[in-house]
């Protein structure tokens, strides 16, 4: 009886092991699908239309095949090694999934998002308006919300087609530029939930960092900088790189980035380790507003120029307090900036509703205006620690 018993459990243990051994039932085979690893959204030559792009892996690594290229809506992708790596996949149409079903037509893999990294809006496309361009990829389960997403200077498709420099395809160098903390200041890395949230609030106004091509010693070059800012879902304006540094340092995290600094006629380039930005809404008395900002940061002293010995006490104190100045003034101007491009990049709006839901019902209806006019309290407080290997300038010591 035992020995049947035994018999019986061993039967069942292995039967559940062969089950889970079986795969997912929707499982799909590498070679019955084209994982798309980036999508460019641009205006199209016909009116109301749109042009995808989908930038296709070739996880292979061997030549694509006729039945998944076209010489007319599509272009070969070549790293240096020669082979194939991937292929950009281009077709139009009044929105995503219209031209998702029209390319079932013209290759024989289904397209799949799961794995895209990225997408990059084109300049025209974005100042017409975005939101109905991105549903497909809000409402979809298959896409990735937490994908990058850039507005493009001229073409998305323009992009796409740049050869990559290290990595095997366009859209991972993208990503991997902007997953590299060194040079975080710089680099606003937005998401498509961050920007899908922006267009879906009532004051706060979405960004999103600008991506452009360059040419460079001849070779095509991609570069990130600056953000652009919408009202609504349309793009309004542009801020510069200093401009996008000042927004960061209110709204994100910032480490191992440089900030140059003039002091003592000399310029020195601080290296910021981290940062961090607080925003307080206070409603006065008379029912004014005001905001006061709060930046905190630690960094140390990278590199010099001259003779001054900036790591001296006395020279040590004028440096942090021109390193709190410069961060001060870029954040002013970016919000004067934001100002007259009537657009509450900041969230100061969505913070006084939070702490102060009662009062926001009458400021909300007038919220553009106050937003032009609105006080703003700026206190930064920088702790500078260590000058790197050597404490002194590197000239001779005078008697």
């Amino acid at each position: 009886m035992k020995k049947r018993l035994k018999l019986i459990c061993t039967m069942l243990i292995t039967s559940a092991v062969m089950l889970n051994l079986s795969g997912c039932w929707d499982s799909r085979e590498l070679n019955t699908i084209g994982i798309v690893s980036g999508v460019g959204l641009d205006k199209a030559t016909t009116p109301d239309d749109i042009e995808m792009t989908v930038q296709i892996a070739n996880v292979s690594g061997e030549q694509q095949s006729s039945s998944m290229m076209s010489s007319q809506s599509s272009s070969n992708g070549t790293a240096s090694t020669g082979g194939s790596n991937f292929f950009n996949a281009k077709d139009t149409g009044p929105d995503v999934l219209s031209i998702l079903h029209k390319l079932t037509h013209a290759y024989s893999r289904k397209l799949y998002f799961s794995h895209n990294d990225l997408i990059i809006l084109g300049e025209d496309l974005a100042k017409e308006g975005v939101r109905d361009s991105l549903d497909f990829f809000a409402r979809s389960y298959e896409p990735r919300l937490t994908a990058y997403i850039f507005v493009a200077k001229g073409k998305a498709a323009d992009v796409f087609d740049v050869q990559p420099n290290f990595e095997k395809i366009t859209a991972a160098e993208i990503t991997m530029l902007m997953n590299d903390p060194v040079g975080s200041i710089d680099k606003n890395v937005v998401q498509v939930s961050d920007l899908l949230v922006g267009l879906i609030s009532e004051t706060t106004s979405a960004v999103a960092p600008m991506i452009e091509v360059k040419e460079q010693s001849g070779k095509k070059q991609i570069y990130v900088s600056g953000l652009a800012v919408f009202k609504k879902d349309k793009l309004v304006g542009e801020l510069s790189a200093m401009e996008s540094r000042g927004y960061k340092w209110v709204k994100s995290n910032i480490e191992y980035s440089a900030l140059k600094v003039d002091i003592e006629g000399e310029t020195a380039e601080i290296i910021v380790t981290s940062s961090k930005g607080k925003i307080t809404p206070q409603i006065n008395d008379d029912g004014s507003v005001k905001i006061k900002v709060e930046i905190t940061a630690e960094g140390s002293l990278d590199s010099q120029t001259g003779t001054v010995n900036l790591a001296e006490l006395k020279n040590a104190k004028l440096l942090k307090k021109a390193t709190e100045s410069v961060i001060k003034k870029e954040v002013e101007t970016t919000i004067n900036k934001t100002r007259e491009l009537d657009a509450d990049i900041f969230g100061f709006g969505d913070s006084i509703y939070q702490r102060h839901a009662r009062e926001w019902k009458t400021l909300k209806p007038q919220w553009d205006q106050i937003y032009k006019n609105i006080e703003v309290d700026i206190d930064v407080k920088v702790e500078l620690v260590g000058s790197g290997r050597i404490a002194k300038p590197l000239s001779p010591e005078k008697e």
